[in-house]
């Protein structure tokens, strides 16, 4: 069930962004003359890609270790949306995040800073005693593009869990980032 609900949301994703396309003419053939001082565009492969991310950090308050993942379909130069998992590990505190929502990105030539929200689930262990509550994350954060496919960066993170004992986790993290 939970697999025919992933497909229909995105093939109306595809749907969506299909629809807002236009067909264009194609462009006139003309010859360009390239100087070999030019520096090399690092773009996204191509606007309909994959985003994987895997990333380190720390939570500010609590003080608690924390591991990122992602996963995104990049529908746009701007506009991706995907999964997110994050996880951390304190002395006492173990927190679990999964949410889904989307990313704008900005692109800055071998930079991308981006902006992005999600809503989700959070379950909290601590001292054997376990806690599920909403949650809702926002985070900003800059990508420095190494290679076409690569990329590094830094993030922060603000998660509110809807709790009286910890209402909100600022979280700042370094990641790897693998776009296909």
């Amino acid at each position: 069930m939970r697999k025919f609900i992933f497909l229909i949301a995105l093939g109306l994703l595809w749907s969506v962004h299909a629809w807002g396309q236009e067909e264009q003419a194609p462009a006139p053939e003309t010859s360009t003359v390239t100087s070999s001082r030019t520096m090399p565009t690092l773009e996204r492969p191509d606007p309909i890609s994959w985003n994987a991310r895997l990333g380190a950090g720390t939570a500010i308050d609590p003080s608690v270790f924390w591991l990122t993942f992602e996963g995104e379909v990049q529908l746009d130069k701007f506009l991706a949306i995907g999964p997110r998992a994050q996880v951390g590990f304190g002395d006492v505190t173990t927190y679990t995040l999964v949410s889904m929502g989307p990313r704008i990105t900005l692109p800055l030539g071998f930079f991308e800073w981006y902006f992005g929200g999600s809503a989700g689930l959070a379950y909290r262990d601590q001292t054997n005693v376990q806690f599920s509550n909403f949650m809702f994350e926002l985070s900003t954060g800059l990508e420095i593009y190494l290679l076409k496919n690569l990329s590094l960066g830094g993030a922060l993170r603000m998660n509110w869990i809807s709790s009286n004992a910890v209402d909100n986790i600022p979280v700042v993290t370094g990641f790897v980032s693998g776009h296909f």
